[in-house]
């Protein structure tokens, strides 16, 4: 600063600002049922202290949990984890902004940043599995089961890997299909031949799963069906009795 009397007299200070922190980095991890945002500097939190609701720092819970709300977590000073909530329907390249955080001293003004969210650096392919009798007679219907434990709906690319007509038949079934039926009248099992019936499941953030390969067989000779009862899942307590038959008959 200098004097406008006299030029040559002047005066000078020092001072130090702080940004506000912003975010660099928002990335989905594993699974995708965890949201990591990463700022530029250490923070105060957001002033959240012990508290988990995200409505402190996220101006909008939009797409991260319908049937419950998502939880934040802070790591550290300048990570925080946000756990979705169920029925989260927030994908990757979409947006998400933090506000009310200052830096660690409290000096700053409060962020207003927002970030693209990406996939995770090292996924977690989804996992399925396949459930079928290796063997059906020519009066059975086929009925091909999956399991998994996505949280989110998975999308279904069947296939058969050594027959093309049953290849093609498969090709065109919804990406939704997640239980396939062939009845007893179906042309496209013949008797006498193995197929090797394959599928790939695909997760809301573009992630596929390895490739399960069941082997089904249509034989021309009738065989037993077997039947358990009572059925399963059944629920049992600790130490109660319980009764199973066994029945076999034929289709």
């Amino acid at each position: 600063v200098a004097s406008l009397q006299d030029s040559s007299i002047s005066t000078s200070t020092g001072f130090s600002y702080w940004s506000p922190p912003s975010v660099t980095s928002a990335r989905f991890q594993g699974s995708g049922n965890v949201i990591s945002l990463t700022f530029d500097q250490p923070t105060d939190q957001g002033g959240m202290g012990t508290s988990s609701s995200c409505s402190a720092i996220l101006p909008s819970l939009l797409g991260l949990g319908a049937a419950s709300p998502p939880s934040c977590t802070w790591i550290s000073s300048s990570q925080v984890s946000i756990l979705l909530g169920q029925g989260a329907t927030v994908i990757p390249g979409n947006s998400i902004r933090v506000v009310n955080v200052r830096t660690l001293n409290g000096i700053s003004h409060k962020s207003n940043s927002q970030a693209v969210i990406s996939v995770p650096n090292v996924p977690t392919p989804p996992a399925v599995e396949l459930y079928a009798p290796q063997k059906i007679d020519a009066c059975s219907q086929l009925v091909i089961q999956t399991s998994s434990a996505s949280s989110r709906p998975l999308t279904y690319q069947w296939s058969c890997l050594n027959d093309n007509s049953l290849n093609a038949t498969l090709s065109l079934l919804p990406t939704s299909a997640s239980i396939v039926t062939f009845d007893p009248s179906s042309t496209s099992l013949k008797t006498g031949v193995t197929y090797m019936i394959a599928l790939v499941v695909t997760d809301f953030m573009g992630i596929s799963s390895t490739q399960q390969v069941i082997s089904v067989e249509r034989v021309q000779s009738p065989i037993p069906q077997i039947k358990m009862t009572p059925s399963s899942p059944m629920q049992l307590q600790p130490n109660q009795d319980v009764l199973v038959t066994v029945s076999a008959e034929y289709s």
